[in-house]
């Protein structure tokens, strides 16, 4: 890879850095894998490289992944995003694009003008993480109620009640994402990253395996689907509100105030009547106004 930076990038002024992503930067590489990467650009110039191509030390151009390929011991695919480097310094990212960055090897940069705006892009604020625990440990509940699920069956048909449940667990995925403080990933590789990641309360591979089985389609295996994912959610529960990040009371109303904000529920229902308790005592003891 870096005889390849320096025998076609290094020369051109806008190429500011390189940056190695996925496998290769994990160290789980096939022999035949892509290399997958960041090419850091100011400005922006598509023109100098394409985006996916085939590139030997031997060869004069290069080639597309569709196209006869010589034979050569050395050919190299790299599988590249062609970034503007402003754009990242000005905070503008996706989510995919965060993640693959925090996980990716910087190569190469010139005149150390990446690596700083790599590390702002590439963080996690802990504001969005409480954020996203809050409303995503209400968005996995909401989708674990029974009488929820349940319903469906009502309507006639038992895969619509586990499809309920399947979007269920898609936010526990991210549920856990946000614990790690972890910036989501394609939804394909999703369940790989998380179990290479610590288990924060211990079962969370039988949690995965009891969830994404489906025998059949019954009340009955619904439930236990359920009942796996309830179990673990109730130890995520008391880990956050040790963390203080949920209420030792009512955590559920509290996650759904934030979550709904528009309703106007940013507390629990007892922190409501207390809050209501003191407004009606305050306008007892104020002089009534004369008609």
């Amino acid at each position: 890879m870096r005889d390849f930076i320096a025998a076609r990038l290094a020369g051109e002024p806008s190429f500011r850095g390189a940056v190695v992503t996925d496998s290769v930067a994990h160290g789980d590489a096939r022999a035949d894998s892509d290399v997958d990467m960041f090419l850091l650009f100011r400005p922006l110039d598509l023109a100098v490289v394409p985006g996916d191509f085939v590139w030997s030390p031997r060869l004069e151009r290069y080639f597309g992944r569709s196209e006869q390929l010589p034979k050569d011991p050395d050919l190299l695919h790299v599988d590249a995003q062609r970034v503007d480097l402003d754009r990242l310094a000005a905070g503008e990212a996706s989510e995919l694009e965060r993640h693959l960055l925090a996980g990716g090897l910087l190569v190469w940069e010139r005149d150390g003008s990446c690596a700083e705006i790599l590390e702002r892009v590439s963080e996690y604020p802990a504001r969005l993480r409480r954020e996203r625990l809050i409303d995503l440990y209400y968005q996995v509940n909401y989708h674990l109620r029974p009488a929820k699920a349940l319903a469906w069956y009502e309507r006639g048909d038992g895969r619509l009640a586990h499809a309920h449940f399947a979007a269920g667990i898609d936010y526990f995925l991210k549920f856990m994402f946000a614990w790690h403080g972890a910036w989501l990933t394609w939804p394909n590789k999703r369940v790989q990253y998380l179990r290479a990641r610590p288990d924060p309360v211990g079962g969370f591979e039988e949690c995965l395996e009891q969830i994404m089985l489906v025998r059949d389609f019954g009340e009955a295996e619904l439930n236990r689907r359920i009942g796996a994912l309830t179990q673990y959610m109730e130890k995520m529960e008391s880990l956050l509100q040790s963390a203080q990040i949920l209420p030792p009371e009512a955590p559920l109303d509290f996650a759904y105030g934030q979550a709904h904000p528009e309703i106007g529920l940013r507390h629990s229902m007892e922190e409501w009547r207390r809050a209501n308790a003191q407004r009606l005592r305050k306008n007892r003891a104020e002089p009534k106004p004369d008609k």
